[in-house]
């Protein structure tokens, strides 16, 4: 299950060729000498596992993460803790049953994910997959959004803020709900919209703004990036 969940990068629940065979190459690099911290990691997380449920509020996994040994632990694994909340993130991001809490594989998953990509793309996608879910939970539970939510949410100075942290371009979210409602049912799930910011942070990362943001057929600035 760790291996599955660490190289599904779209947690899609399904693991194309492509995935695997990147994943697997990067999971080896991560893994490197790793053994003696995984179990260390899963050991405190059954200290910290206190009513023996198997899985970690929030709350308990920040104060795990908090643990000095543990960041020592972590500082072995190439996990910085220099924003524990950007690391529970990953953690979270790991965590597709609908179950409150996350497990231990769960929490591995989001260290070695960190592990292996601690792009500032990874770390946006991960604090906007929680500004989804808490929007999601305040409007409907529907597990999409319509362009009024994202409208409400995604619009923020917080949102700016942390976007502009990781030097990372705020995108024109009307523009961008436009263009990634394929279907036009006026909602967007979260693998729609991930899989449109991932593309578009990746693309900026990789020095090809223009490319990324160049609408080719209108000669315009596409909505994927704000005026």
């Amino acid at each position: 299950k760790l291996l599955f969940v660490t190289v599904d990068v779209d947690k899609s629940g399904e693991v194309s060729f492509d995935e695997l065979s990147d994943g697997l190459v990067k999971l080896k690099k991560a893994m490197h000498g790793m053994d003696r911290c995984v179990a260390f990691i899963r050991k405190t997380f059954d200290d910290y596992d206190k009513d023996g449920s198997g899985s970690l509020s929030k709350e308990e996994a920040l104060a795990l993460l908090m643990n000095p040994v543990v960041q020592a632990k972590l500082g072995q694994m190439n996990v910085p803790v220099d924003d524990l909340i950007d690391v529970w993130n990953a953690i979270d991001a790991q965590d597709l049953d609908d179950v409150e809490g996350v497990t231990a594989e769960e929490m591995l998953a989001g260290f070695l994910s960190i592990g292996m990509e601690n792009s500032a793309s990874a770390r946006a996608i991960n604090f906007m997959r929680q500004v989804f879910k808490v929007a999601d939970v305040k409007w409907d539970n529907s597990s999409t959004m319509s362009r009024e939510e994202v409208g409400e949410h995604f619009t923020t100075k917080r949102v700016t803020h942390k976007l502009e942290s990781l030097k990372l371009p705020t995108p024109d979210w009307m523009g961008i709900f436009d263009v990634l409602d394929f279907n036009g049912d006026g909602q967007l799930t979260w693998e729609e919209l991930s899989g449109g910011l991932r593309t578009t942070w990746t693309a900026v990362q990789e020095g090809k703004v223009r490319a990324a943001f160049d609408d080719p057929q209108a000669g315009e600035q596409s909505p994927l990036a704000s005026p």
